[in-house]
């Protein structure tokens, strides 16, 4: 049996998601690009920006919140109107950032069993799923229209790879 391998590209806007136009299953990656990177957090003000992959039914699979005030980025998962799971912590957020001035690229490879999360061809975490299922949409949040990104970022699926 053989599979087409896809590669889609979506813009989505801060405090906006999108549908896939092919789930993203095992083998697959999602790449988030932003055209720029602000990592001041300013005093009062929680510069809290999420990623988030999504189940059909609107499970949380991947959330990835970057939390500049607390200085960490937070790994979790949740079901629909469920609790969040246990969530992983990377600390020092700017140098998670190290190497591409002034933008920023955060790719998930789907390996099955877990999420291997790269900030700027940088390996931050093999995050071990929680909820298991093929991605169908993709959200980008920041608090209070205040985000690390970009205002709009670029999102770029490759499926079909395995």
């Amino acid at each position: 049996m053989s599979t087409t391998s896809a590669v889609n590209i979506y813009n989505i806007s801060a405090g906006t998601s999108v549908d896939l136009a092919a789930p993203v299953t095992t083998g697959d990656i999602v790449t988030f690009f932003s055209s720029a990177l602000n990592l001041n957090a300013g005093a009062g003000n929680p510069n809290n920006t999420t990623l988030n992959l999504f189940a059909g039914n609107g499970a949380y699979l991947l959330h990835i919140a970057f939390r500049l005030q607390e200085n960490v980025i937070i790994f979790n998962s949740r079901q629909p109107d469920g609790p969040w799971l246990v969530e992983q912590r990377v600390s020092d957020v700017a140098n998670q950032f190290a190497g591409i001035d002034g933008k920023a690229m955060v790719t998930v490879f789907d390996h099955g069993d877990k999420y291997q999360v790269v900030i700027n061809e940088k390996t931050v975490i093999q995050y071990t799923k929680q909820i298991s299922g093929p991605t169908s949409s993709l959200s980008y949040n920041a608090t209070e229209e205040t985000s690390i990104f970009s205002t709009v970022v670029e999102a770029v699926t490759y499926t079909g790879l395995a």
